[in-house]
């Protein structure tokens, strides 16, 4: 039981909430060269994530995977994203990129810490600024 002072109930929620972080570890993604990470929730995927962080990555189509400007090249962790999927590898195809370290970020599901390259990925501009 904590201590009643607000200091103390303060202390203490914290260690609670720590203790109840000990799960595995939430998954990264670096992106270069603009030197953003992203914390990713495992299956979640680099454009979603991005999104979710306030991160602009380019599209047209807003993630559904018919624009294919989200493409990327995975530099490192490749074998923590999931497999190409039917869509994806569709995609990859007319971008000319099959069998190369491109992936497309609103298709690639996250699983472990990934390191890739995007240009014109950048933090989104706060509100009324």
């Amino acid at each position: 039981m904590c201590p009643l002072p607000q200091e103390s109930l303060q202390r203490c929620e914290t260690r609670s909430t720590e203790s109840t972080r000990k799960g595995p570890p939430v998954p990264t993604v670096t992106v270069q060269p603009a030197g953003i990470t992203l914390r990713v929730q495992p299956g979640e995927t680099v454009f979603h994530a991005a999104q979710a962080a306030g991160v602009r990555w380019p599209t047209v189509c807003g993630g559904q995977g018919s624009c294919r400007l989200c493409f990327m090249l995975v530099e490192r962790g490749q074998e923590n994203l999931a497999e190409i999927g039917a869509w994806e590898a569709e995609g990859l195809e007319q971008l000319g990129s099959v069998g190369t370290d491109t992936r497309l970020a609103c298709q690639a599901r996250v699983h472990g810490d990934v390191t890739v390259t995007k240009r014109g990925v950048r933090r989104s501009a706060p509100a009324g600024g």
